[in-house]
């Protein structure tokens, strides 16, 4: 079973957020262990609150809350050893809360690249509404 953690730093943009947790949830999973991690930057606008009330139960959604803002790089830092040392993950997909996975078989998509080219990081396709 590969082991995904999707990380996703949030700063007071909790529709957003959730619509990109919708759009992992909605994933093909299949054989897959897929853990996500929502950083919360420090908003104090009750987005921590909001999200532990509605993800309640979801033991595979998990909420980092940042006592001070740590900026976009540390905050990712924070999720991303979370990822490395507590879930122990096989991949790492770091996503800006605004993103939105639409491909169904994205992990399968993952899975082959990396049986052929053995990467370390890979970046996305990236369309704009226009289908460019």
């Amino acid at each position: 079973m590969t082991k995904f953690a999707f990380l996703i730093l949030n700063y007071k943009s909790t529709h957003e957020t959730e619509q990109c947790v919708d759009s992992i949830e909605n994933l093909e999973q299949e054989e897959n262990d897929v853990q996500i991690i929502i950083v919360d930057n420090d908003s104090q606008d009750g987005c921590v609150e909001h999200f532990r009330k509605i993800y309640k139960g979801k033991k595979y959604i998990h909420i980092i809350e940042n006592e001070n803002n740590a900026g976009f790089s540390r905050g990712n830092n924070i999720g991303y050893r979370y990822a490395v040392n507590v879930l122990k993950a096989d991949f790492i997909c770091i996503m800006n809360n605004d993103t939105l996975i639409e491909q169904n078989d994205f992990f399968e998509v993952i899975c082959d690249e990396y049986k052929k080219s053995n990467y370390g990081i890979m970046g996305p396709k990236i369309y704009l509404n226009e289908g460019r």
